[in-house]
């Protein structure tokens, strides 16, 4: 007796399963950068962290390997706007990070494994 096993499917399946969650991330942080959610010390609060458009809409995602994908913002204050800052007078600006709202607002492992399911 013989049983072929054939993987191609799953591993298949697996990899448009990470495109669909990879593309459903994406989504949800640029989504979530305009979510009025955030607290702010000056003016109106709480707020979205759209200024000028330009960090949301310098949101890239690549595969970078198997099963695996960078996410990044190309603007020069991302990283301040994500953790915090402090101005020069002193001022604590706090953390508005859209990746942290979008992982707390979304299942992305059921986005997947349904996914994933899908195609089996």
């Amino acid at each position: 007796m013989e049983i072929n096993v054939n993987f191609a499917r799953i591993e298949s399946a697996i990899d448009e399963g990470c495109q669909a969650a990879a593309k459903q991330v994406y989504d949800a942080v640029y989504d979530a950068i305009a979510d009025p959610v955030y607290a702010w010390p000056i003016g109106e609060s709480p707020r979205d962290i759209i200024d000028t458009g330009e960090l949301q809409n310098s949101q890239r995602y690549q595969e970078d390997g198997y099963a695996s994908y960078v996410f990044s913002w190309d603007v020069p204050y991302a990283h301040a706007v994500f953790t915090g800052y402090v101005t020069k007078s002193g001022s604590i600006m706090p953390a508005r990070n859209p990746v942290d709202l979008a992982f707390a607002k979304n299942n992305f492992s059921t986005i997947f494994v349904e996914s994933i399911r899908s195609k089996l």
